[in-house]
Order: structure tokens, then sequence, then C-alpha cells
């Protein structure tokens, strides 16, 4: 049994449709993203404005933007260098295992707790304030 189209089932079930993401197959066998709306104009004579956008375009290039996403988030978590990524006022919002390891942390949250003066030397925590004003002229 073929699957009723979209705009169908809203029209069968007197509602509106927004937006609904369908694949649907060509008669070349080829499968597209569409996204359907069908409004009611006149529900007694069940006449309905039926809009399908193709969005095969648009779904390809968001399935590889998370797929790129996910292969950089990959290559910072494997890093064998520490990586940590700061806000400009020093806030820590991200970092690898390797920098969690070399603080002896377990999660990212754990770290964030702790304060900078808290995990660095007086002196390098002195250096750690520098930086944080270099970040800030940089903006």
């Amino acid at each position: 049994m073929k699957e009723e189209f979209p705009s169908n089932l809203a029209i069968k079930g007197n509602k509106p449709i927004h937006k609904l993401e369908v694949v649907i197959v060509k008669e070349d066998g080829r499968k597209i993203w569409t996204e359907v709306s069908a409004t009611p104009l006149s529900l007694p004579n069940k006449i309905y404005a039926i809009v399908t956008n193709d969005i095969t375009e648009r779904k390809q290039a968001g399935e590889s933007l998370r797929i790129e996403k996910e292969n950089f988030r990959n290559s910072l978590d494997d890093s064998p260098l520490g990586v940590r990524i700061v806000t400009a006022e020093g806030n820590t919002i991200y970092a690898n295992k390797t920098v969690l390891n070399i603080y002896g942390y377990d999660s990212l949250e754990e770290l964030q707790k702790i304060s900078l003066k808290n995990r660095y030397t007086p002196e390098s925590y002195t250096e750690a304030k520098k930086r944080k004003q270099q970040r800030k002229r940089v903006i």
C-alpha cells in the first residue's frame, strides 16, 4: 500500500499543516526532501492552498555541517595537546580530555568551579591575567 501524501492527510483531517518535512520518491526513483504546508481556504468545499518546497540541498548542507562539526569536535576531544577555549573574560567554555588530565579534573564542570587563581601558581596567575588583558584588547 502506498503511503498517503501529507497534504492529502491534512485535507482529510480538515486541518492546516505547517512546514512538514517529508521525503518523497520521484518517478525516476530519486528521493528528495520536501517541506509541505497546507492551509484551508474554504473548509466546506475542502479547498486548500498547498505549498511544497524542495529542501534537499538544505538538508544535505545541514548533514554536511553536522558531520564537519562532529569531526572537528572529535579532533579536539582526542588531541594529545591540551585545548581550552575561553571567553574574552577568561571563562572556560571548552576543555578537552588532555586539559582535564593536566589539571586532574574529571569534567568541564569541575574545572569551571575552581577559580583561575586557585589553578595557577602566583607567577602563572600573573601571566594568565596578562593574557586576559590581551584578549580584551583584540575584541
